[in-house]
């Protein structure tokens, strides 16, 4: 049985409503504290694009929000943006380990399902996106469920967690590499790719003189070998908020072109 407590929190910001929600799922140990931003002309007769913006690795649903101007976004775009939290470093998977914090069951099963029904939305328009470890969960999520998700794009994503095992609280995860390797096999992007028969174009992008680059490099090469419709970025830059808020820009062109293409 789904429980939702919502509590809507409403801000201004130049007169465009952002929202804030709590939502309960019984597979998550608390509430989930989600941000949505809506056009400022939001018309529920109008079906919107929706766009999932998953954060990194310790920190909160407040990232995004903190790194661009999403309402701007939002209103430029025309655009629905999600932003909910994902633990701090839970990776965005079920763990394994902890049969209490199965986050894809409440992205999938939950927390999706609620905002699709929540907003008006056009259901053939759903977009995933993410920096850092939310870049490897929106890649994750849109190669395991392409029947909900039109695409996805991730920036500075870890598309190859072996290459950085048991880094970034991913023990928390997947467990000790050395304790755990087939968990790491399970949910690495990179070999979720030799799986799928056919998966429908997406985004990936990183800064050359991100550390991450050479696992993005790796991704894009699979995604050659195996004739996957793949756009990857490389481009100057690091791990940082300035490299992030340019790079949320070519996700949002990418994500018109592809609606102007439909």
């Amino acid at each position: 049985m789904r429980l939702f407590t919502i509590i809507f929190v409403i801000f201004y910001s130049t007169c465009i409503p952002q929202q804030q929600l709590s939502i309960e799922s019984q597979y998550i140990p608390h509430t989930d504290t989600c941000l949505v931003f809506t056009p400022s002309d939001y018309d529920e007769t109008v079906k919107y694009p929706v766009i999932f913006l998953l954060h990194g690795w310790e920190a909160s649903y407040r990232q995004w929000s903190e790194i661009t101007d999403l309402n701007k976004l939002a209103n430029y775009y025309d655009f629905i943006f999600v932003c909910p939290d994902g633990f701090t470093d839970s990776w965005y998977v079920n763990n394994p380990l902890r049969h209490g914090l199965q986050i894809a069951d409440f992205f999938i099963m939950d927390l999706i399902p609620f905002i699709l029904d929540k907003y008006s939305i056009d259901r053939n328009k759903v977009f995933i996106s993410g920096l850092s470890m939310g870049g490897f969960g929106a890649v994750s999520f849109f190669l395991d469920n392409q029947n909900i998700f039109r695409s996805c794009a991730s920036t500075s994503g870890i598309m190859n967690i072996k290459t950085f095992k048991n880094n970034w609280g991913m023990s928390l995860a997947f467990g000790l590499y050395e304790q755990h390797p087939l968990n790491y096999s399970k949910f690495n992007p990179i070999e979720k790719l030799d799986k799928i028969e056919e998966i429908k174009p997406f985004l990936i992008d990183c800064g050359t003189e991100d550390r991450i680059f050479v696992t993005n490099k790796e991704f894009f090469e699979k995604c050659q070998q195996n004739k996957i419709p793949i756009t990857f970025i490389a481009q100057p830059g690091i791990h940082n908020k300035k490299y992030w808020a340019k790079a949320i820009i070519q996700h949002l062109n990418y994500f018109k072109n592809v609606i102007i293409g439909d």
